[in-house]
């Protein structure tokens, strides 16, 4: 999300009459020689026995340190925890309802005022994120049990940016999941139990194991990557994530933008809820798999309800 933010700069201007870019040539653009291709090859190898070779060096370093092992001891059960519950679920999606996964998809957009999201996070003792994730979690109970399924958790997936640098794009995060109430009626304690969801993932230890893990599975056939993903979107009900745009006015081609409502990949999963905000705007686009959801507009509708009894019981 954040790439694509800023890969979308190279198109969006700040004023309407905004003067063009220069010219880029394209005289010396040229195909990656196969000396690169193999530079770019032998660096990911390096990065990946550098993880090895860490590991190494802190075994070692226990030996001439001992005083250190409890600390670590601690500190490596709580790492095991962690991963046990981001990476050993095996356990399938809660949904009763979204089993089946189709090509076919759905988008519906819905937009609140950003002024008044952030005066009820505030009001209920949270964040935006706490607030936009009951919402989305609160909607998608009230579609079950208007389809005669309550249902009293579901499985959310939400990428952990981790991202250090200031490139231009590319992706850096670690997705995560997470159990999230959707039976909780009452918007307060929805709000306050999914809060406190929210902040143990938010702490995990695993995400920083990610990224070096990421690089040891690309070298694994294709045909078990992706059994192995497959598996995973089998565990999560529907996927979530929160991008932040301009809080000023932009243009394209002259044009100004409106409102700006992203489209996630449903990776799986029954639906995936981005929301952009954008000037005073909470944009959200709802990416939605047909075969799973049958009814895409009741969501939408669920979630705008959702969002409308946390936003009075904040503000109240």
């Amino acid at each position: 999300g954040v790439g694509g933010v800023r890969l979308s700069m190279q198109f969006i201007d700040l004023a309407r009459d905004a003067p063009d870019p220069e010219p880029v040539d394209t005289a010396t653009t040229t195909e990656p020689s196969q000396d690169r291709l193999v530079g770019a090859l032998a660096h990911n190898l390096r990065r990946q026995v550098g993880v090895a070779g860490r590991a190494v060096g802190s075994a070692a370093s226990l030996v001439t340190h001992p005083a250190r092992v409890p600390t670590l001891v601690a500190g490596s059960a709580e790492m095991a925890r962690s991963i046990t519950r981001q990476l050993a679920v095996v356990q399938k999606a809660r949904s009763p309802l979204w089993t089946d996964r189709s090509l076919g998809r759905r988008f519906e957009i819905l937009s609140v005022s950003l002024d008044d999201v952030r005066r009820a996070a505030k009001g209920l003792g949270g964040t935006v994120n706490d607030l936009f994730v009951a919402a989305v979690a609160g909607g998608a109970g009230t579609y079950h049990r208007a389809k005669g399924a309550p249902v009293d958790e579901l499985r959310m997936s939400m990428p952990v940016s981790i991202r250090d640098d200031r490139s231009a794009g590319g992706n850096a995060f670690s997705p995560t999941r997470v159990l999230v109430p959707a039976g909780i009626a009452d918007p307060v304690e929805r709000f306050t139990a999914i809060r406190d969801r929210l902040g143990v993932t938010k702490r995990e230890r695993a995400v920083a194991v990610f990224a070096p893990l990421a690089g040891l599975i690309g070298g694994l056939p294709t045909s078990l990557l992706v059994r192995v993903a497959r598996q995973q979107a089998e565990t999560v009900d529907f996927a979530a994530s929160n991008l932040r745009a301009a809080d000023f006015d932009l243009y394209v081609a002259g044009a100004k933008i409106l409102a700006n409502h992203p489209m996630g990949p449903t990776a799986g999963t029954a639906f995936n809820a981005t929301v952009m905000s954008y000037r005073d705007g909470f944009d959200i686009g709802i990416n939605i798999d047909r075969g799973a959801v049958n009814y895409p507009e009741l969501l939408r509708d669920c979630i705008l309800d959702s969002f409308g009894e946390l936003i009075a019981a904040g503000s109240g």
